[in-house]
């Protein structure tokens, strides 16, 4: 079993693509998940262009990205694990990481992640997909609406060992992002995230 965990963290899509392929074995699957969800609460016209940008980026890098849908595997845990084994990465995209922390508890994706990642899948998150991988979302109901979320979760994967704030320094977010540190600090070590930083462990 592979015991090195692939993690590679943004606040804003692949500051550093290099960094993020070599996570990468050389095998004959070069296949991505793309999961979306985190965008579901957004109308169709907003949230589109973003899956269909990060598609265009991944594909030039040379890995064939598919869309998956979370809750498509509501209550099919056994499915969603035997659909993962096909890939090598999962890709969490940005948008409500309530609405998002609620559609992997409804998959089970919680439940599988770790294992997966432990037996050599990269995990890959902007954004609310970065943040759902820390312990905890507490602060991030400063930026994110948790009243999207049809029940609001505040544990994170707890894939790293401490709490995730993404566009730090970003003006739109500017007047309410020391108050999402200060709320977090309470639950978890806080780590910021600025639009073109990136964690990677491996």
């Amino acid at each position: 079993m592979n015991q090195v965990q692939k993690i590679y963290l943004s606040s804003l899509s692949i500051p550093n693509e290099q960094a993020f392929k070599q996570l990468f074995e050389k095998t004959q699957s070069n296949r991505i998940a793309i999961i979306p969800n985190a965008g579901d609460v957004y109308p169709k016209e907003k949230s589109l262009p973003y899956v269909e940008a990060l598609c265009v980026r991944l594909k030039s890098m040379g890995f064939e990205p598919i869309i998956l849908d979370l809750l498509e595997y509501k209550d099919r845990r056994d499915d969603l694990k035997k659909t993962l084994r096909n890939f090598q990465g999962v890709w969490i995209m940005g948008g409500n990481t309530f609405y998002l922390n609620w559609a992997i508890q409804q998959s089970s994706f919680h439940k599988l992640i770790i294992e997966l990642i432990k037996n050599g899948l990269v995990y890959g998150g902007e954004s609310a997909g970065a943040v759902i991988a820390g312990r905890t979302l507490h602060g991030i109901e400063n930026i994110d609406d948790s009243n999207l979320a049809p029940e609001v979760i505040w544990d994170g994967l707890g894939l790293v060992d401490y709490g995730i704030i993404p566009h730090w320094g970003n003006e739109k977010y500017i007047e309410v992002l020391d108050k999402c540190a200060i709320d977090m600090a309470q639950y978890a070590t806080v780590k910021t995230l600025g639009d073109s930083d990136y964690i990677l462990t491996s």
